[in-house]
């Protein structure tokens, strides 16, 4: 006798959560050493996947991890995502979060030096111009930055099982920072 089982797509996702149930609780360095370990950067940034289908692939953008580790820290930090943009209209995004008043980040990138940053800065723009020299190493000048609160997204970036829309869609997308401009971020 054979049992054929049929899992729908929305089974396969409670199981897949459930498995990572635990990730809810961990630090925001711990959600960074379970993207280092588990979750492939891939540079094709279309079509744009949720959390959950990063978590199902294990494979994610700088993006697509961004919304990864703000689904295991929202609760404790909050859903904001930091966009760095550079001279040649490429940008990085990561997880934003602040502990004691200091901030850091989560993230995911080919280039090890493009990832995770304690929270020992006492700005975003502080934080941002510390992956000035990185980029300046692989050819790109930072331009300005932006912060976007994922309370404002526009589609599900933790669960859809389907493809998101464009950055700008999911996003809402704020206004950016130029350096050297105040412009009420921190």
């Amino acid at each position: 006798m054979v049992l054929i089982i049929f899992l729908t797509r929305e089974s396969s996702s409670e199981s897949t959560i459930n498995h990572y149930k635990h990730l809810f609780n961990s630090s925001a360095e711990q959600v960074q050493e379970f993207i280092n370990t588990h979750i492939v950067h891939r540079n094709i940034t279309t079509p744009l996947q949720s959390a959950l289908m990063t978590l199902i692939k294990a494979n994610g953008t700088c993006l697509e991890s961004a919304f990864l580790a703000s689904l295991f820290l929202e609760n404790k930090y909050g859903k904001k995502i930091l966009s760095l943009h550079t001279d040649k209209n490429i940008g990085h995004a990561l997880y934003l979060f602040e502990e004691n008043g200091l901030f850091g980040t989560v993230g995911n990138s080919s280039r090890r030096n493009m990832k995770w940053r304690n929270p020992i800065y006492k700005s975003i723009k502080e934080l941002s111009e510390s992956f000035r020299k990185p980029l300046n190493a692989a050819n790109y000048v930072l331009t300005n930055y932006s912060v976007e609160d994922l309370i404002t997204a526009q589609e599900d970036w933790r669960y859809s099982l389907d493809n998101l829309g464009t950055l700008e869609e999911v996003m809402g997308m704020n206004k950016s920072c130029y350096f050297g401009n105040d412009c009420g971020v921190p």
